[in-house]
Formats: structure tokens, sequence, C-alpha cells
């Protein structure tokens, strides 16, 4: 699907200045020359801990033929709140720690291709979002080990290792982390579960291919997958852990699947952390709502 406009097409970027890795001036450049050769113009407005962009941002949606997010998926998220359920495209130029969803929706990681494929707007694809009482999220909501993997990772250390910074926080904290008792609500539905993680996808991918949270979970089925990583024992758990993130193992004694239709609320009996995005956004507990086909997202052709 190509954009056309008998108009200059225009886009919104949104742009988090400290987030991810690469030399920025060198990103700028790259922008700059590819949006030239193209024929577009463009805005950058900046997220972050500062900034306020909603204003703004909307005052110049009427008249953008795209959106795209520069950054890691914080900021695709943050920029996804700003469009959803709207006929703008949104488009992924992934300069993050992870890029967890151009890793899922095949999105080229260097930035000259993810920018000259936002540009060209090959496909798209429409993806559901979880929608919290902070903002929308596109990826998984995760409390429990991830929570605190992301939340103790320096973002210096990001900046220099990228997403195996998270690697050496994980391995650190991972034989000092306990199980927590969670009470749960799915569409309505309660029950009591002591778990290591419990997580709400909407993508699979865990960081890099191989390793996801199940082959089952799709950003496009209108269904959101709660995953919870329950107390296992001590001779069998790096074993069945391992193929379980190499997506080989299913529901068992390790890990339980529920399917969420409309809502999850998720408490523990001590107040946690919680990831969304790779961003922490407060503590439990936590209502997330499934919002079905909320974004569309400029992706690649398929391979035939």
């Amino acid at each position: 699907m190509a954009i056309h406009s008998k108009q200059k097409p225009f886009a919104i970027l949104v742009r988090n200045p400290v987030s991810g890795q690469g030399n920025p001036e060198e990103i700028e450049q790259i922008i700059a020359e590819v949006f030239s050769k193209k024929g577009w113009s463009y805005t950058t407005l900046q997220t972050g801990k500062e900034s306020d962009i909603g204003k703004a941002f909307q005052s110049l949606l009427e008249k953008a033929t795209l959106v795209v997010a520069i950054g890691g998926d914080g900021t695709v998220a943050e920029a996804a709140q700003f469009i959803l359920n709207s006929s703008v495209p949104l488009a992924i130029v992934p300069t993050g720690s992870a890029n967890i969803l151009a890793q899922e929706l095949h999105i080229p990681l260097d930035v000259r291709q993810s920018v000259e494929l936002a540009l060209s707007c090959p496909s798209v694809r429409k993806i559901d979002a979880m929608r919290t009482e902070t903002g929308v999220f596109l990826l998984q909501i995760g409390i429990g080990l991830d929570a605190r993997m992301i939340r103790d990772t320096p973002r210096s250390e990001k900046r220099i290792w990228g997403r195996f910074a998270y690697l050496k926080t994980l391995l650190l904290k991972l034989f000092t982390h306990h199980a927590t008792r969670y009470t749960i609500a799915v569409d309505g539905r309660n029950f009591r579960i002591k778990a290591l993680q419990v997580l709400v996808a909407n993508a699979g991918v865990l960081g890099m291919p191989p390793f996801t949270w199940g082959d089952q979970i799709n950003p496009s089925d209108g269904i959101l997958d709660l995953c919870i990583v329950k107390t296992p024992s001590l001779q069998d758990y790096a074993f069945r852990l391992l193929k379980w993130l190499r997506g080989t193992y299913k529901e068992g004694p390790i890990i339980r699947y529920e399917r969420i239709t409309r809502k999850v609320t998720i408490a523990s009996d001590k107040p946690l952390s919680i990831q969304a995005d790779g961003e922490i956004i407060g503590k439990t507990p936590i209502t997330v709502e499934v919002v079905p086909q909320a974004i569309t997202v400029v992706v690649p052709l398929p391979v035939e």
C-alpha cells in the first residue's frame, strides 16, 4: 500500500533525544537526506520526562500523512497514544536498546533502510493496543523479574551495550528474585496464584529471537495473552526455562497462559514495579484493556 498525495507529503517525527543507541547527529543526517530525496517535509517533536507534546501533536495531525517514531519501544508507544484508532499510519525507525516491536514486525534495524521503508510504505498492518490509566502500550506489560531488570539497568549501560545491558542485570537479579502471590481477574474471572513473573503480552518476541513468550501470541488478533511464570522446582527450573524461552516448551509446570478478550486486573500482595514497553510506569495494581486493531503500522511486504 503506497502513500499518494497531490500535495507534498508531511510527516510528524516523534523522537526521544536521550533514548537508544547510535550517533544522534548521524541519525538526523540520514533522516534529512532520505526525506529530501523522497520529496517529503517533516516536523520533529521531542519526547521525554520534561516534554508535553500532546497539543503540538494534535495541531499537526490533521495535515500529517505519516507519523514516524524514532527511538526505542517506549518512544513508539508514546507516538502511538496520539494516533489511537486514527487512519494516519505509524512508521518505526528503531534506534532503541531492544526494538522488540520492530523485530516482531520484521522492520529493518538499519536506520536508513527503516526510513526508506517508512516513506515508501509498501504495506501496512493493523495491530492491537493495551490501554491503562497511564497510557497506551503495544508490546508487553510485565510485573516481576522483567520490571526489576528494566528498573535497575542504567541508561548509560543501555547506550553502550544495547539489549545485552539488560541481560547483565537479568543474570544479577535471577537468583535473588522471589515469587509473589497475585490476585488476577481475567475478563471478570478471578484467581490467586504464586508466580515469579506475570506478563500481559501483545507481542511474543522476548529481547531477541529465538527467545519468545509464546509462538501463539499475535499482535493483530484482537486478544492479549497473560503469561504467568509459576514457581518451579529447583530440579527442572533451568531446563524448562530454557526450552520455554526458545519457544519449544508449552504450558505446563512452569508457565500458565490465559487469553484476554476484554481486560485483566493484576494485584499483588505487596506493591511491585510495573514495566510497559520497556519503561517503568508505576506499581501494582493495574488494569489493562484490549483495544483491537488500534494502530496502523508501516511494515515490509510479506515474504512469499
